[in-house]
């Protein structure tokens, strides 16, 4: 490795599922998070509630204690991994969870180096892999039914990291809409037709983060919301328009 990449390779900040999907749905709001990080004191202040996260699956894991009493009720072995502690001891809790073939980890918490996140639940499924004769799908709750259009950005996370933790693939993924009602719907999807727009993403996100100039702001017109950054979104929008007046007079 030349001594240059190793610089770039040192320099990459530690990312997070959210993070991807922010840049998915906003280039502007992950430029102004860097931008926000780098230079605190760029004299924009960030709005006091973010708007718009693209998708309505950011749910409270404790909101949702009644579909894991479903779980447990219905005779299986389920891990419920507390928010408590350090990140790391979450992770490892984890990992002993899969090791020890628990049919359902709730609140699960991983990482592959520079990413790492929770999700919702891992499902254990039959198939060979490196715990053993079964591997774990991802599976994420919804409040809504998702857009078919939308790339599940956090659950192709999962199966990204759950490839190089298990040493299998996972072939599909879960949503699971209204996961408090008595029936809630269960949408499996393969996973394959999702991952190679995901890592296109994944490398737009690491090549944006590692090549960032504080001088070339996205244009908030070419995102779908502005995150926490709705404020200077629109001020910048409506100089632009005057400007485009001011031009066509």
């Amino acid at each position: 490795m030349s001594e240059t990449s190793q610089g770039a390779t040192q320099r990459e900040r530690t990312f997070s599922p959210g993070d991807l999907k922010l840049f998915y749905y906003s280039p502007f709001a992950s430029w102004m998070e860097k931008l926000h990080r780098e230079q605190p004191e760029h004299g924009v202040n960030p709005d006091l509630i973010a708007s718009g996260t693209g998708t309505a699956d950011e749910m409270d894991p404790v909101k949702n204690k009644t579909f894991v009493e479903q779980l447990i009720n219905g005779g299986n072995q389920v891990v419920v991994i507390a928010n408590d502690g350090h990140t790391t001891g979450r992770q490892l809790q984890t990992v002993n969870a899969m090791r020890a073939g628990a049919d359902f980890i709730f609140n699960a918490h991983m990482a592959v180096v520079p990413m790492g996140g929770r999700i919702d639940i891992l499902v254990r499924t039959q198939g060979d892999s490196r715990l053993g004769d079964y591997h774990y799908l991802p599976a994420q709750f919804y409040h809504q039914d998702p857009a078919l259009t939308d790339l599940p950005v956090e659950l192709c996370c999962f199966v990204d990291m759950l490839e190089h933790l298990q040493g299998k693939c996972p072939e599909e993924i879960l949503q699971i809409t209204n996961p408090n009602s008595a029936t809630p719907h269960i949408a499996r999807l393969p996973a394959e037709g999702y991952m190679f727009d995901y890592l296109k993403l994944k490398i737009g996100y690491r090549k944006s983060q590692m090549d960032f100039d504080p001088k070339h702001m996205p244009d908030p017109d070419q995102s779908r919301h502005w995150g926490r950054w709705s404020r200077h979104a629109r001020k910048l929008l409506t100089q632009k328009a005057r400007r485009g007046q001011s031009a066509s007079a």
